[in-house]
């Protein structure tokens, strides 16, 4: 660690290698966690940006609403994968890998000079900047989530700008370069865009007063704004998308109601502190340690306010504040849709390793709180906090590392074997999974789940399948846990017509707990009355099988 903290502090007198560099060690890193087949799996994700990229233009897909907003660093890192790396059967795996390099790009910039400001020990930020990417949370291993990382880059503009020192050539190349990616990120972060009007403000009141022209901070404040214009019109223009999972909170107990989001706000704020140790301990003991942290942190960011006014530290002050106002806009997002409510404010936010990314603004309001009260101690305390926070960073590695190669099941499509159906004319691409979500293009009928009655060694019956369906693909599912099929490439599902037998390819081989098979054409669902799996050394009897037919 010694010579880690040595060429660390060595590379920091060149800024660019000292990011580059970072961001590949933290890439690698990840890379090093994750079991291989998460990253090669079908996920709706991939799959939508896959489309989008693949068939429009830049400008089309830069205007396709992520949800309800733009998302760019997502559509870039698709069109480098698909259009500059020709990445087409590993998309996948290339996507996450960019989105990762990205990522920790953004989180390297917390390690330039620009932030001494803010927390004067490089050696803190370096271990804050492992931490936050790698949380233990899988949200921020997968693409969609990146964009939160992109703070730290706002965050550089916001103290590059507000000092009255005149930027390097360097820096205003790097503003003008990365600004788009950075505000066309996460919405939680709009707040930002205040801070830089506020900025343009002062700065404009200081060259009527002292009769000067506007110089190149104003000039990139201008910049910065008009990018945060065009942002908020395409998020209200697209604002509809989210109407329909909008939640209505019983307001009949106001008083309660107010006690009980502010009792979980602090178990977010405990949460943001303490996250590896609260996926680890038993519910009610994380629930304590979390609401006890988060009561320190509280304290924390009270004293942190009266101490920065009193101090006149105002840089500070507004860093918290913009944090603040994050957390509160991203938790008005968590309470206002249903499904979120019920994850964010009825289960416990630790209850699993997914879904906490929209705390991420809480999580950074918790930690840079807690290191800003930490700095106005004595430097005995500095060491301390570095250790305990890289004993988080261990933690979180290794229970990051147990989660992603301890799952407990496999995955049944990956990105390889179902990717050339998206090139067919009626695709039809199901979760890698096994959730029930599908993309299909052109079919428009996708079964229940339906029991299959085994009547020989490799003959099946679907007597509750539905009549009159043309079908175009069949699901064939068992149950977990059972004695696993394992089929070969050369299997296949044979069904017959009265004289007529049609045959479906397998589309993933393998041992999997679903097996999609695919017909040249379209069988009438009648011929499900009785099909067979045409594979080598099959046996069915003793087997629970259920399966899903697909087409009109």
């Amino acid at each position: 660690m010694h010579t880690f903290f040595l060429f660390v502090q060595k590379m920091r007198n060149n800024p660019t290698a000292l990011i580059v560099s970072l961001s590949v060690l933290l890439t690698a890193l990840r890379f090093f966690i994750v079991n291989p087949a998460d990253i090669a799996v079908l996920r709706n994700e991939e799959v939508s940006i896959y489309l989008h990229a693949a068939e429009k233009s830049f400008f089309e897909l830069f205007m396709m609403p992520d949800s309800n907003y733009i998302n760019l660093i997502n559509k870039f890192c698709a069109v480098i994968a698909l259009k500059g790396l020709k990445a087409f059967d590993e998309f996948a795996q290339v996507q996450n890998i960019l989105n990762w390099f990205f990522a920790a790009l953004c989180s390297s910039f917390f390690l330039t000079k620009r932030f001494d400001i803010l927390i004067a020990s490089w050696k803190v930020r370096l271990a804050l900047c492992f931490y936050l990417y790698l949380l233990p949370i899988q949200d921020f291993y997968m693409v969609f989530s990146q964009g939160y990382y992109l703070v730290f880059i706002l965050l550089f503009y916001f103290l590059a700008l507000s000092d009255k020192k005149a930027l390097s050539s360097r820096e205003i190349v790097v503003i003008c370069v990365t600004a788009p990616f950075a505000v066309f990120s996460k919405p939680v972060f709009f707040v930002f865009g205040f801070a830089f009007l506020g900025i343009l403000f002062m700065r404009i009141s200081r060259c009527i007063r002292h009769r000067r022209t506007l110089d190149a901070h104003s000039g990139l404040l201008v910049y910065l704004l008009v990018l945060y214009a065009f942002q908020a019109w395409f998020t209200i223009t697209h604002y509809s998308y989210m109407e329909e999972f909008a939640h209505h909170l019983d307001k009949t107990n106001l008083l309660g109601l107010l006690f009980f989001l502010g009792k979980k706000i602090v178990i977010f704020l405990g949460y943001g502190l303490v996250c590896p140790l609260a996926h680890i301990l038993p519910p009610n003991a994380a629930n304590a340690l979390c609401f006890i942290s988060g009561l320190a942190v509280a304290g924390t960011i009270l004293a942190n306010c009266v101490a920065f006014c009193r101090n006149r530290q105002w840089i500070r002050l507004v860093t918290l504040g913009l944090f603040a106002a994050s957390s509160l806009l991203s938790l008005y997002g968590a309470i206002s849709v249903d499904f979120l409510y019920q994850r964010y404010f009825i289960q416990d936010i630790f209850a699993v390793q997914w879904s906490q990314r929209m705390i991420f603004p809480v999580i950074l309001l918790a930690l840079f709180s807690c290191a800003f009260w930490v700095q106005r101690l004595r430097n005995r305390y500095e060491k301390i906090s570095i250790a305990l926070i890289w004993a988080l960073c261990a933690t979180s590695y290794c229970i990051s590392s147990w989660n992603f190669w301890n799952t407990g099941y496999l995955p049944s499509f990956m990105w390889k074997q179902t990717r050339p159906l998206l090139e067919e004319r009626y695709p039809f691409i199901p979760h890698a999974y096994g959730m029930e979500f599908y993309y299909m293009r052109g079919l428009q009928f996708v079964s229940t789940e339906m029991p299959l009655k085994i009547t020989g060694r490799a003959t099946l019956a679907a007597p509750d399948v539905a009549m009159g369906k043309k079908v175009h693909y069949f699901v064939l599912k068992q149950k977990p846990g059972s004695d696993a099929l394992a089929l070969s490439p050369s299997d296949a599902l044979m069904v017959r017509v009265g004289e007529v037998e049609y045959k479906a390819r397998l589309v993933n081989p393998g041992q999997n707990e679903q097996y999609l098979f695919k017909f040249n054409g379209f069988v009438p669902s009648e011929a499900f009355r009785e099909f067979h799996v045409a594979a080598r050394e099959i046996s069915l009897p003793g087997r629970a099988l259920s399966g899903y037919i697909i087409g009109f």
